[in-house]
């Protein structure tokens, strides 16, 4: 998708002033990209072929004697489990790059949906147990304890049986007033003061019971009675200690409705902003890990040829850079070229060459591939270079050893794909960006660009096709500083 870039990215122009800019049109058409070399006929040799990465032979497809044709796969390792693999990695990136489903956008909508209704059912769930916790609370000290204590709500409340420890009945008493105060103070809303509160009323409860346990019959106090307190102080620690865990419990289930709801919107953001770019170049990356490890499990030949080793067998296990397969040209010829450092990262074996010889001029095209490219560096007039073998595809007597050879070695094709002039691609703020004239304005649109091909370069994100674009702007139009062009045109 193009972006217009923000801020002075619309500039203006009259009819004189836009004859002035050179223009072309975004095409779409196919992409040859090529390195151009000169080299040398000489005698063709065999080519030594082996696996970069050990394994299984799982396939033989050639056998000594036999004519193979460049790019044939002669024989390949056991490799189901890096293809399966490599489809699940292209799925992945096909998923990214076509973005996010409409019906994946609603079924992440109703995900968030239930989450809100979720957390407010949660929240309702709190309040309940909130009221609960006074409820019970009011019941143990109102109800459970207050029927055996005088002046239960005044400064000097007094239980009415003795007790067996002073210090405990001091403390009994002292506390109801505590207990008082807590109940009418008491804060429905406040989560961590309901806590409190009932951590109080707990320890006070668990002092009551301690003095009611120790209760025997007496004249004044039936045994009837006795158990009848004891049986409410143990109602009323029983339902404290309930009414902690419900709260923990309704803390517990609103800090996961709240986190699911947060993690439903954050997924749904996700899915309404897209793909960020760095996950899909990460991802194309995994892919194309993938595939030169599948590469490593094939012996390609890299020329057209008759096969003369072929040592690999069905279910043997052979290691890596261990001569396998030899091939020798069915040419009798080769041609041997350097290609300079800054183009060798392009070239490949197996790359598809024309060629022309300066014998027959340049209307008469011979094929060729190239079969092998030397590691190392050959130093020409200070420049690196590096030394490469094109085997020609055809035999053809035509070709004498010494001959000089003009080669365009095909690196990259492209087919169907949207290109402009090179020149039209500048650099700006890091974004490679295209200036577009539309309806008689100019704007800036960032582009993602592909391969370089005769002065040509690809769009591979930003152009339809179609757009006319700027290919030269006079230096007296350029914009000022911080704000489009400096006047009007």
């Amino acid at each position: 998708m193009a972006v217009a870039l923000a801020g002075g990215s619309w500039w203006y122009f009259s009819k004189g002033s836009a004859d002035e800019f050179q223009t072309a049109k975004a095409v779409r058409g196919d992409l040859i990209q090529t390195v151009s070399v000169t080299g040398r006929v000489k005698p063709a040799q065999s080519v030594n072929l082996a696996f970069e990465k050990g394994g299984r032979v799982a396939r033989v497809n050639a056998k000594v004697g036999d004519r193979a044709y460049a790019g044939q796969v002669l024989v390949s390792l056991e490799n189901a489990d890096i293809a399966a693999q490599l489809k699940a990695e292209e799925a992945k990136l096909a998923e990214l790059v076509s973005g996010s489903r409409e019906e994946d956008v609603n079924i992440q909508k109703v995900k968030v949906s239930n989450a809100e209704i979720a957390l407010g059912d949660a929240k309702v769930g709190m309040t309940n147990a909130l009221r609960d916790a006074f409820t019970k609370s009011d019941d143990a000290i109102r109800n459970k304890v207050d029927q055996f204590i005088s002046n239960p709500k005044s400064s000097s409340p007094q239980i009415n049986f003795t007790v067996f420890d002073s210090q405990l009945e001091r403390d009994i008493e002292w506390g109801r007033i505590e207990m008082e105060k807590i109940l009418t103070d008491w804060d429905l809303p406040d989560v961590a003061k309901t806590k409190e509160n009932l951590d109080k009323i707990k320890s006070f409860l668990d002092k009551i019971s301690l003095a009611v346990n120790s209760l025997s019959a007496s004249g004044s106090l039936s045994q009837t009675t006795v158990d009848s307190y004891r049986a409410d102080v143990l109602t009323a620690r029983t339902n404290i200690n309930t009414t902690i865990s419900g709260i923990t419990s309704a803390e517990e289930k609103l800090r996961s409705a709240q986190s699911s709801l947060n993690l439903a919107q954050e997924d749904l953001a996700l899915l309404l902003a897209g793909t960020r770019p760095e996950k899909i170049t990460a991802q194309e990356a995994s892919v194309e890990n993938y595939r030169a490890q599948l590469v490593k499990t094939l012996i390609r030949a890299p020329i057209s040829g008759i096969v003369t080793k072929q040592d690999a067998k069905v279910g043997e296990i052979v290691g890596a850079a261990s001569s396998v397969v030899s091939l020798i040209s069915e040419s009798n010829f080769e041609i041997e070229a350097n290609i300079p450092e800054a183009d060798i990262a392009k070239a490949v074996t197996g790359n598809e060459a024309e060629a022309t010889l300066d014998a027959y001029g340049g209307g008469i095209i011979f094929k060729a591939v190239i079969s092998s490219i030397d590691p190392a560096e050959t130093v020409l007039e200070g420049v690196a270079t590096y030394k490469t073998i094109l085997q020609f595809v055809e035999k053809d007597e035509r070709i004498k050893s010494g001959m000089t050879a003009n080669v365009d070695i095909i690196t990259e094709r492209r087919e169907n794909v949207i290109y402009i002039p090179q020149r039209a691609a500048i650099t700006q703020d890091g974004l490679k960006i295209v200036r577009v004239i539309d309806g008689g304005k100019i704007r800036e649109v960032a582009v993602e660009t592909g391969i370089i091909a005769e002065g040509n370069i690809e769009i591979v994100v930003g152009l339809n096709g179609g757009e006319e674009v700027i290919t030269f702007i006079p230096e007296g139009f350029l914009p000022s500083s911080g704000s489009g062009f400096g006047g009007h045109f």
